[in-house]
């Protein structure tokens, strides 16, 4: 039997919200289902009923707040009856599943959710089919993150001018034919030439830095592309140390504060790129949970490794800037202007 816990829905209903936000782009309101008038009073004691609407489409997420002690049957007709009864799509919501309850819930057409893991919502996939194809069809004029790498180490370590991409393999870990279409791409922009040396084509930056930057800021993407909270291990009595993810480049506005007069936030936020990411997932340094949940510490996840451009553990101010050049408090913003005055070729 799936046991009600307000709290343990309360929970799972925040990162369901959490988890939609940053899979779809899409915000979700959610409010109890009030009017449960023709359900089933065990249904009411088993789950937490809760309505909402996403991408236009009328909801009712069932919460359990556990994991699955039901059979997929027994639980697709239980599904079945609140879709009658709410005379739209029910949603079973959980916190994990086995790949057994997940295979069979998909044979039945049950819609599910496990924040965090996996979405199923055929009664809707019109619906998000159209929503993922309009955002792949929005026009990005901007560098790829690959350009952007070889753009911002040229501007940052002055070590990309007048290579070929084979050469530039080792110093940004990228293979020689991602290298090849980066330095066309940036060449593209009008920001460098592609001359020819032997049997080589290498990148020629012709113009200043400071013009180089004002011509390609438009170009430049925010490195962070998603940004998740975590609460750490607890250390074993008797043990002393640390559980944060000091391995981890400092990110986002704790960086910041490393580099400018601007204050640490109260929980400390670290960077991972792509090397370091599988590491996160795979749950390294501690458990994913809402912002609501109190956690120890963020993790921004950058499009590219910051060490691709900085050495680890130093601060790759040219992304910092990117990513606060626009913020809403005008002190952070301040902040990501005065740590680019390392830079003697920056202008404000």
């Amino acid at each position: 039997m799936l046991a009600s816990d307000d709290h343990k829905h309360d929970k799972l209903m925040r990162r369901l919200q959490d988890y939609l936000e940053a899979t779809l782009h899409a915000g979700l309101r959610l409010a109890p289902w009030a009017d449960t008038s023709g359900v089933p009073v065990y249904l009411t004691r088993e789950f937490g009923l809760w309505r909402g609407e996403l991408l236009g489409e009328k909801l009712l997420f069932v919460m359990d707040g556990q994991a699955v002690d039901l059979t997929p049957g027994d639980l697709a007709k239980r599904i079945e009856r609140l879709t009658k009864a709410f005379n739209g799509p029910a949603v079973f919501v959980t916190d994990s599943m086995t790949g057994y309850q997940r295979g069979r819930l998909i044979e039945a057409g049950v819609p599910f959710v496990v924040p965090g893991n996996q979405l199923y919502l055929p009664n809707v996939g019109l619906d998000l089919r159209e929503h993922f194809r309009r955002r792949s069809e929005t026009p990005d004029d901007r560098l790829s993150p690959a350009a952007q790498v070889l753009l911002l180490r040229h501007l940052t370590l002055g070590d990309v001018d007048g290579q070929a991409p084979g050469r530039l393999v080792d110093v940004v870990r990228y293979s020689a034919m991602t290298c090849g279409r980066a330095i066309e791409e940036i060449a593209a922009h009008g920001l460098a030439e592609i001359h020819s040396r032997g049997r080589s084509k290498i990148i020629l930056f012709r113009l200043p830095e400071e013009e180089v930057f004002h011509l390609a800021e438009p170009l430049l993407r925010p490195p962070v592309r998603a940004q998740h909270w975590y609460r750490a291990r607890r250390i074993p009595k008797g043990f002393y140390g640390t559980t944060l993810p000091q391995d981890l480049a400092k990110g986002g506005e704790s960086a910041l504060a490393e580099i400018s007069q601007l204050s640490p936030p109260p929980k400390p936020v670290f960077a991972a790129g792509p090397k370091d990411w599988k590491r996160v997932q795979a749950g390294d340094y501690g458990d994913q949970v809402p912002i609501s949940d109190e956690p120890d510490f963020g993790i921004d996840v950058w499009w590219y490794d910051p060490d691709q451009i900085v050495p680890r553990h130093q601060p790759d101010r040219i992304s910092l800037y990117l990513q606060f050049r626009e913020h809403a408090d005008e002190r952070v913003a301040a902040a990501a202007r005065e740590a680019m005055t390392e830079f003697a070729w920056y202008r404000d």
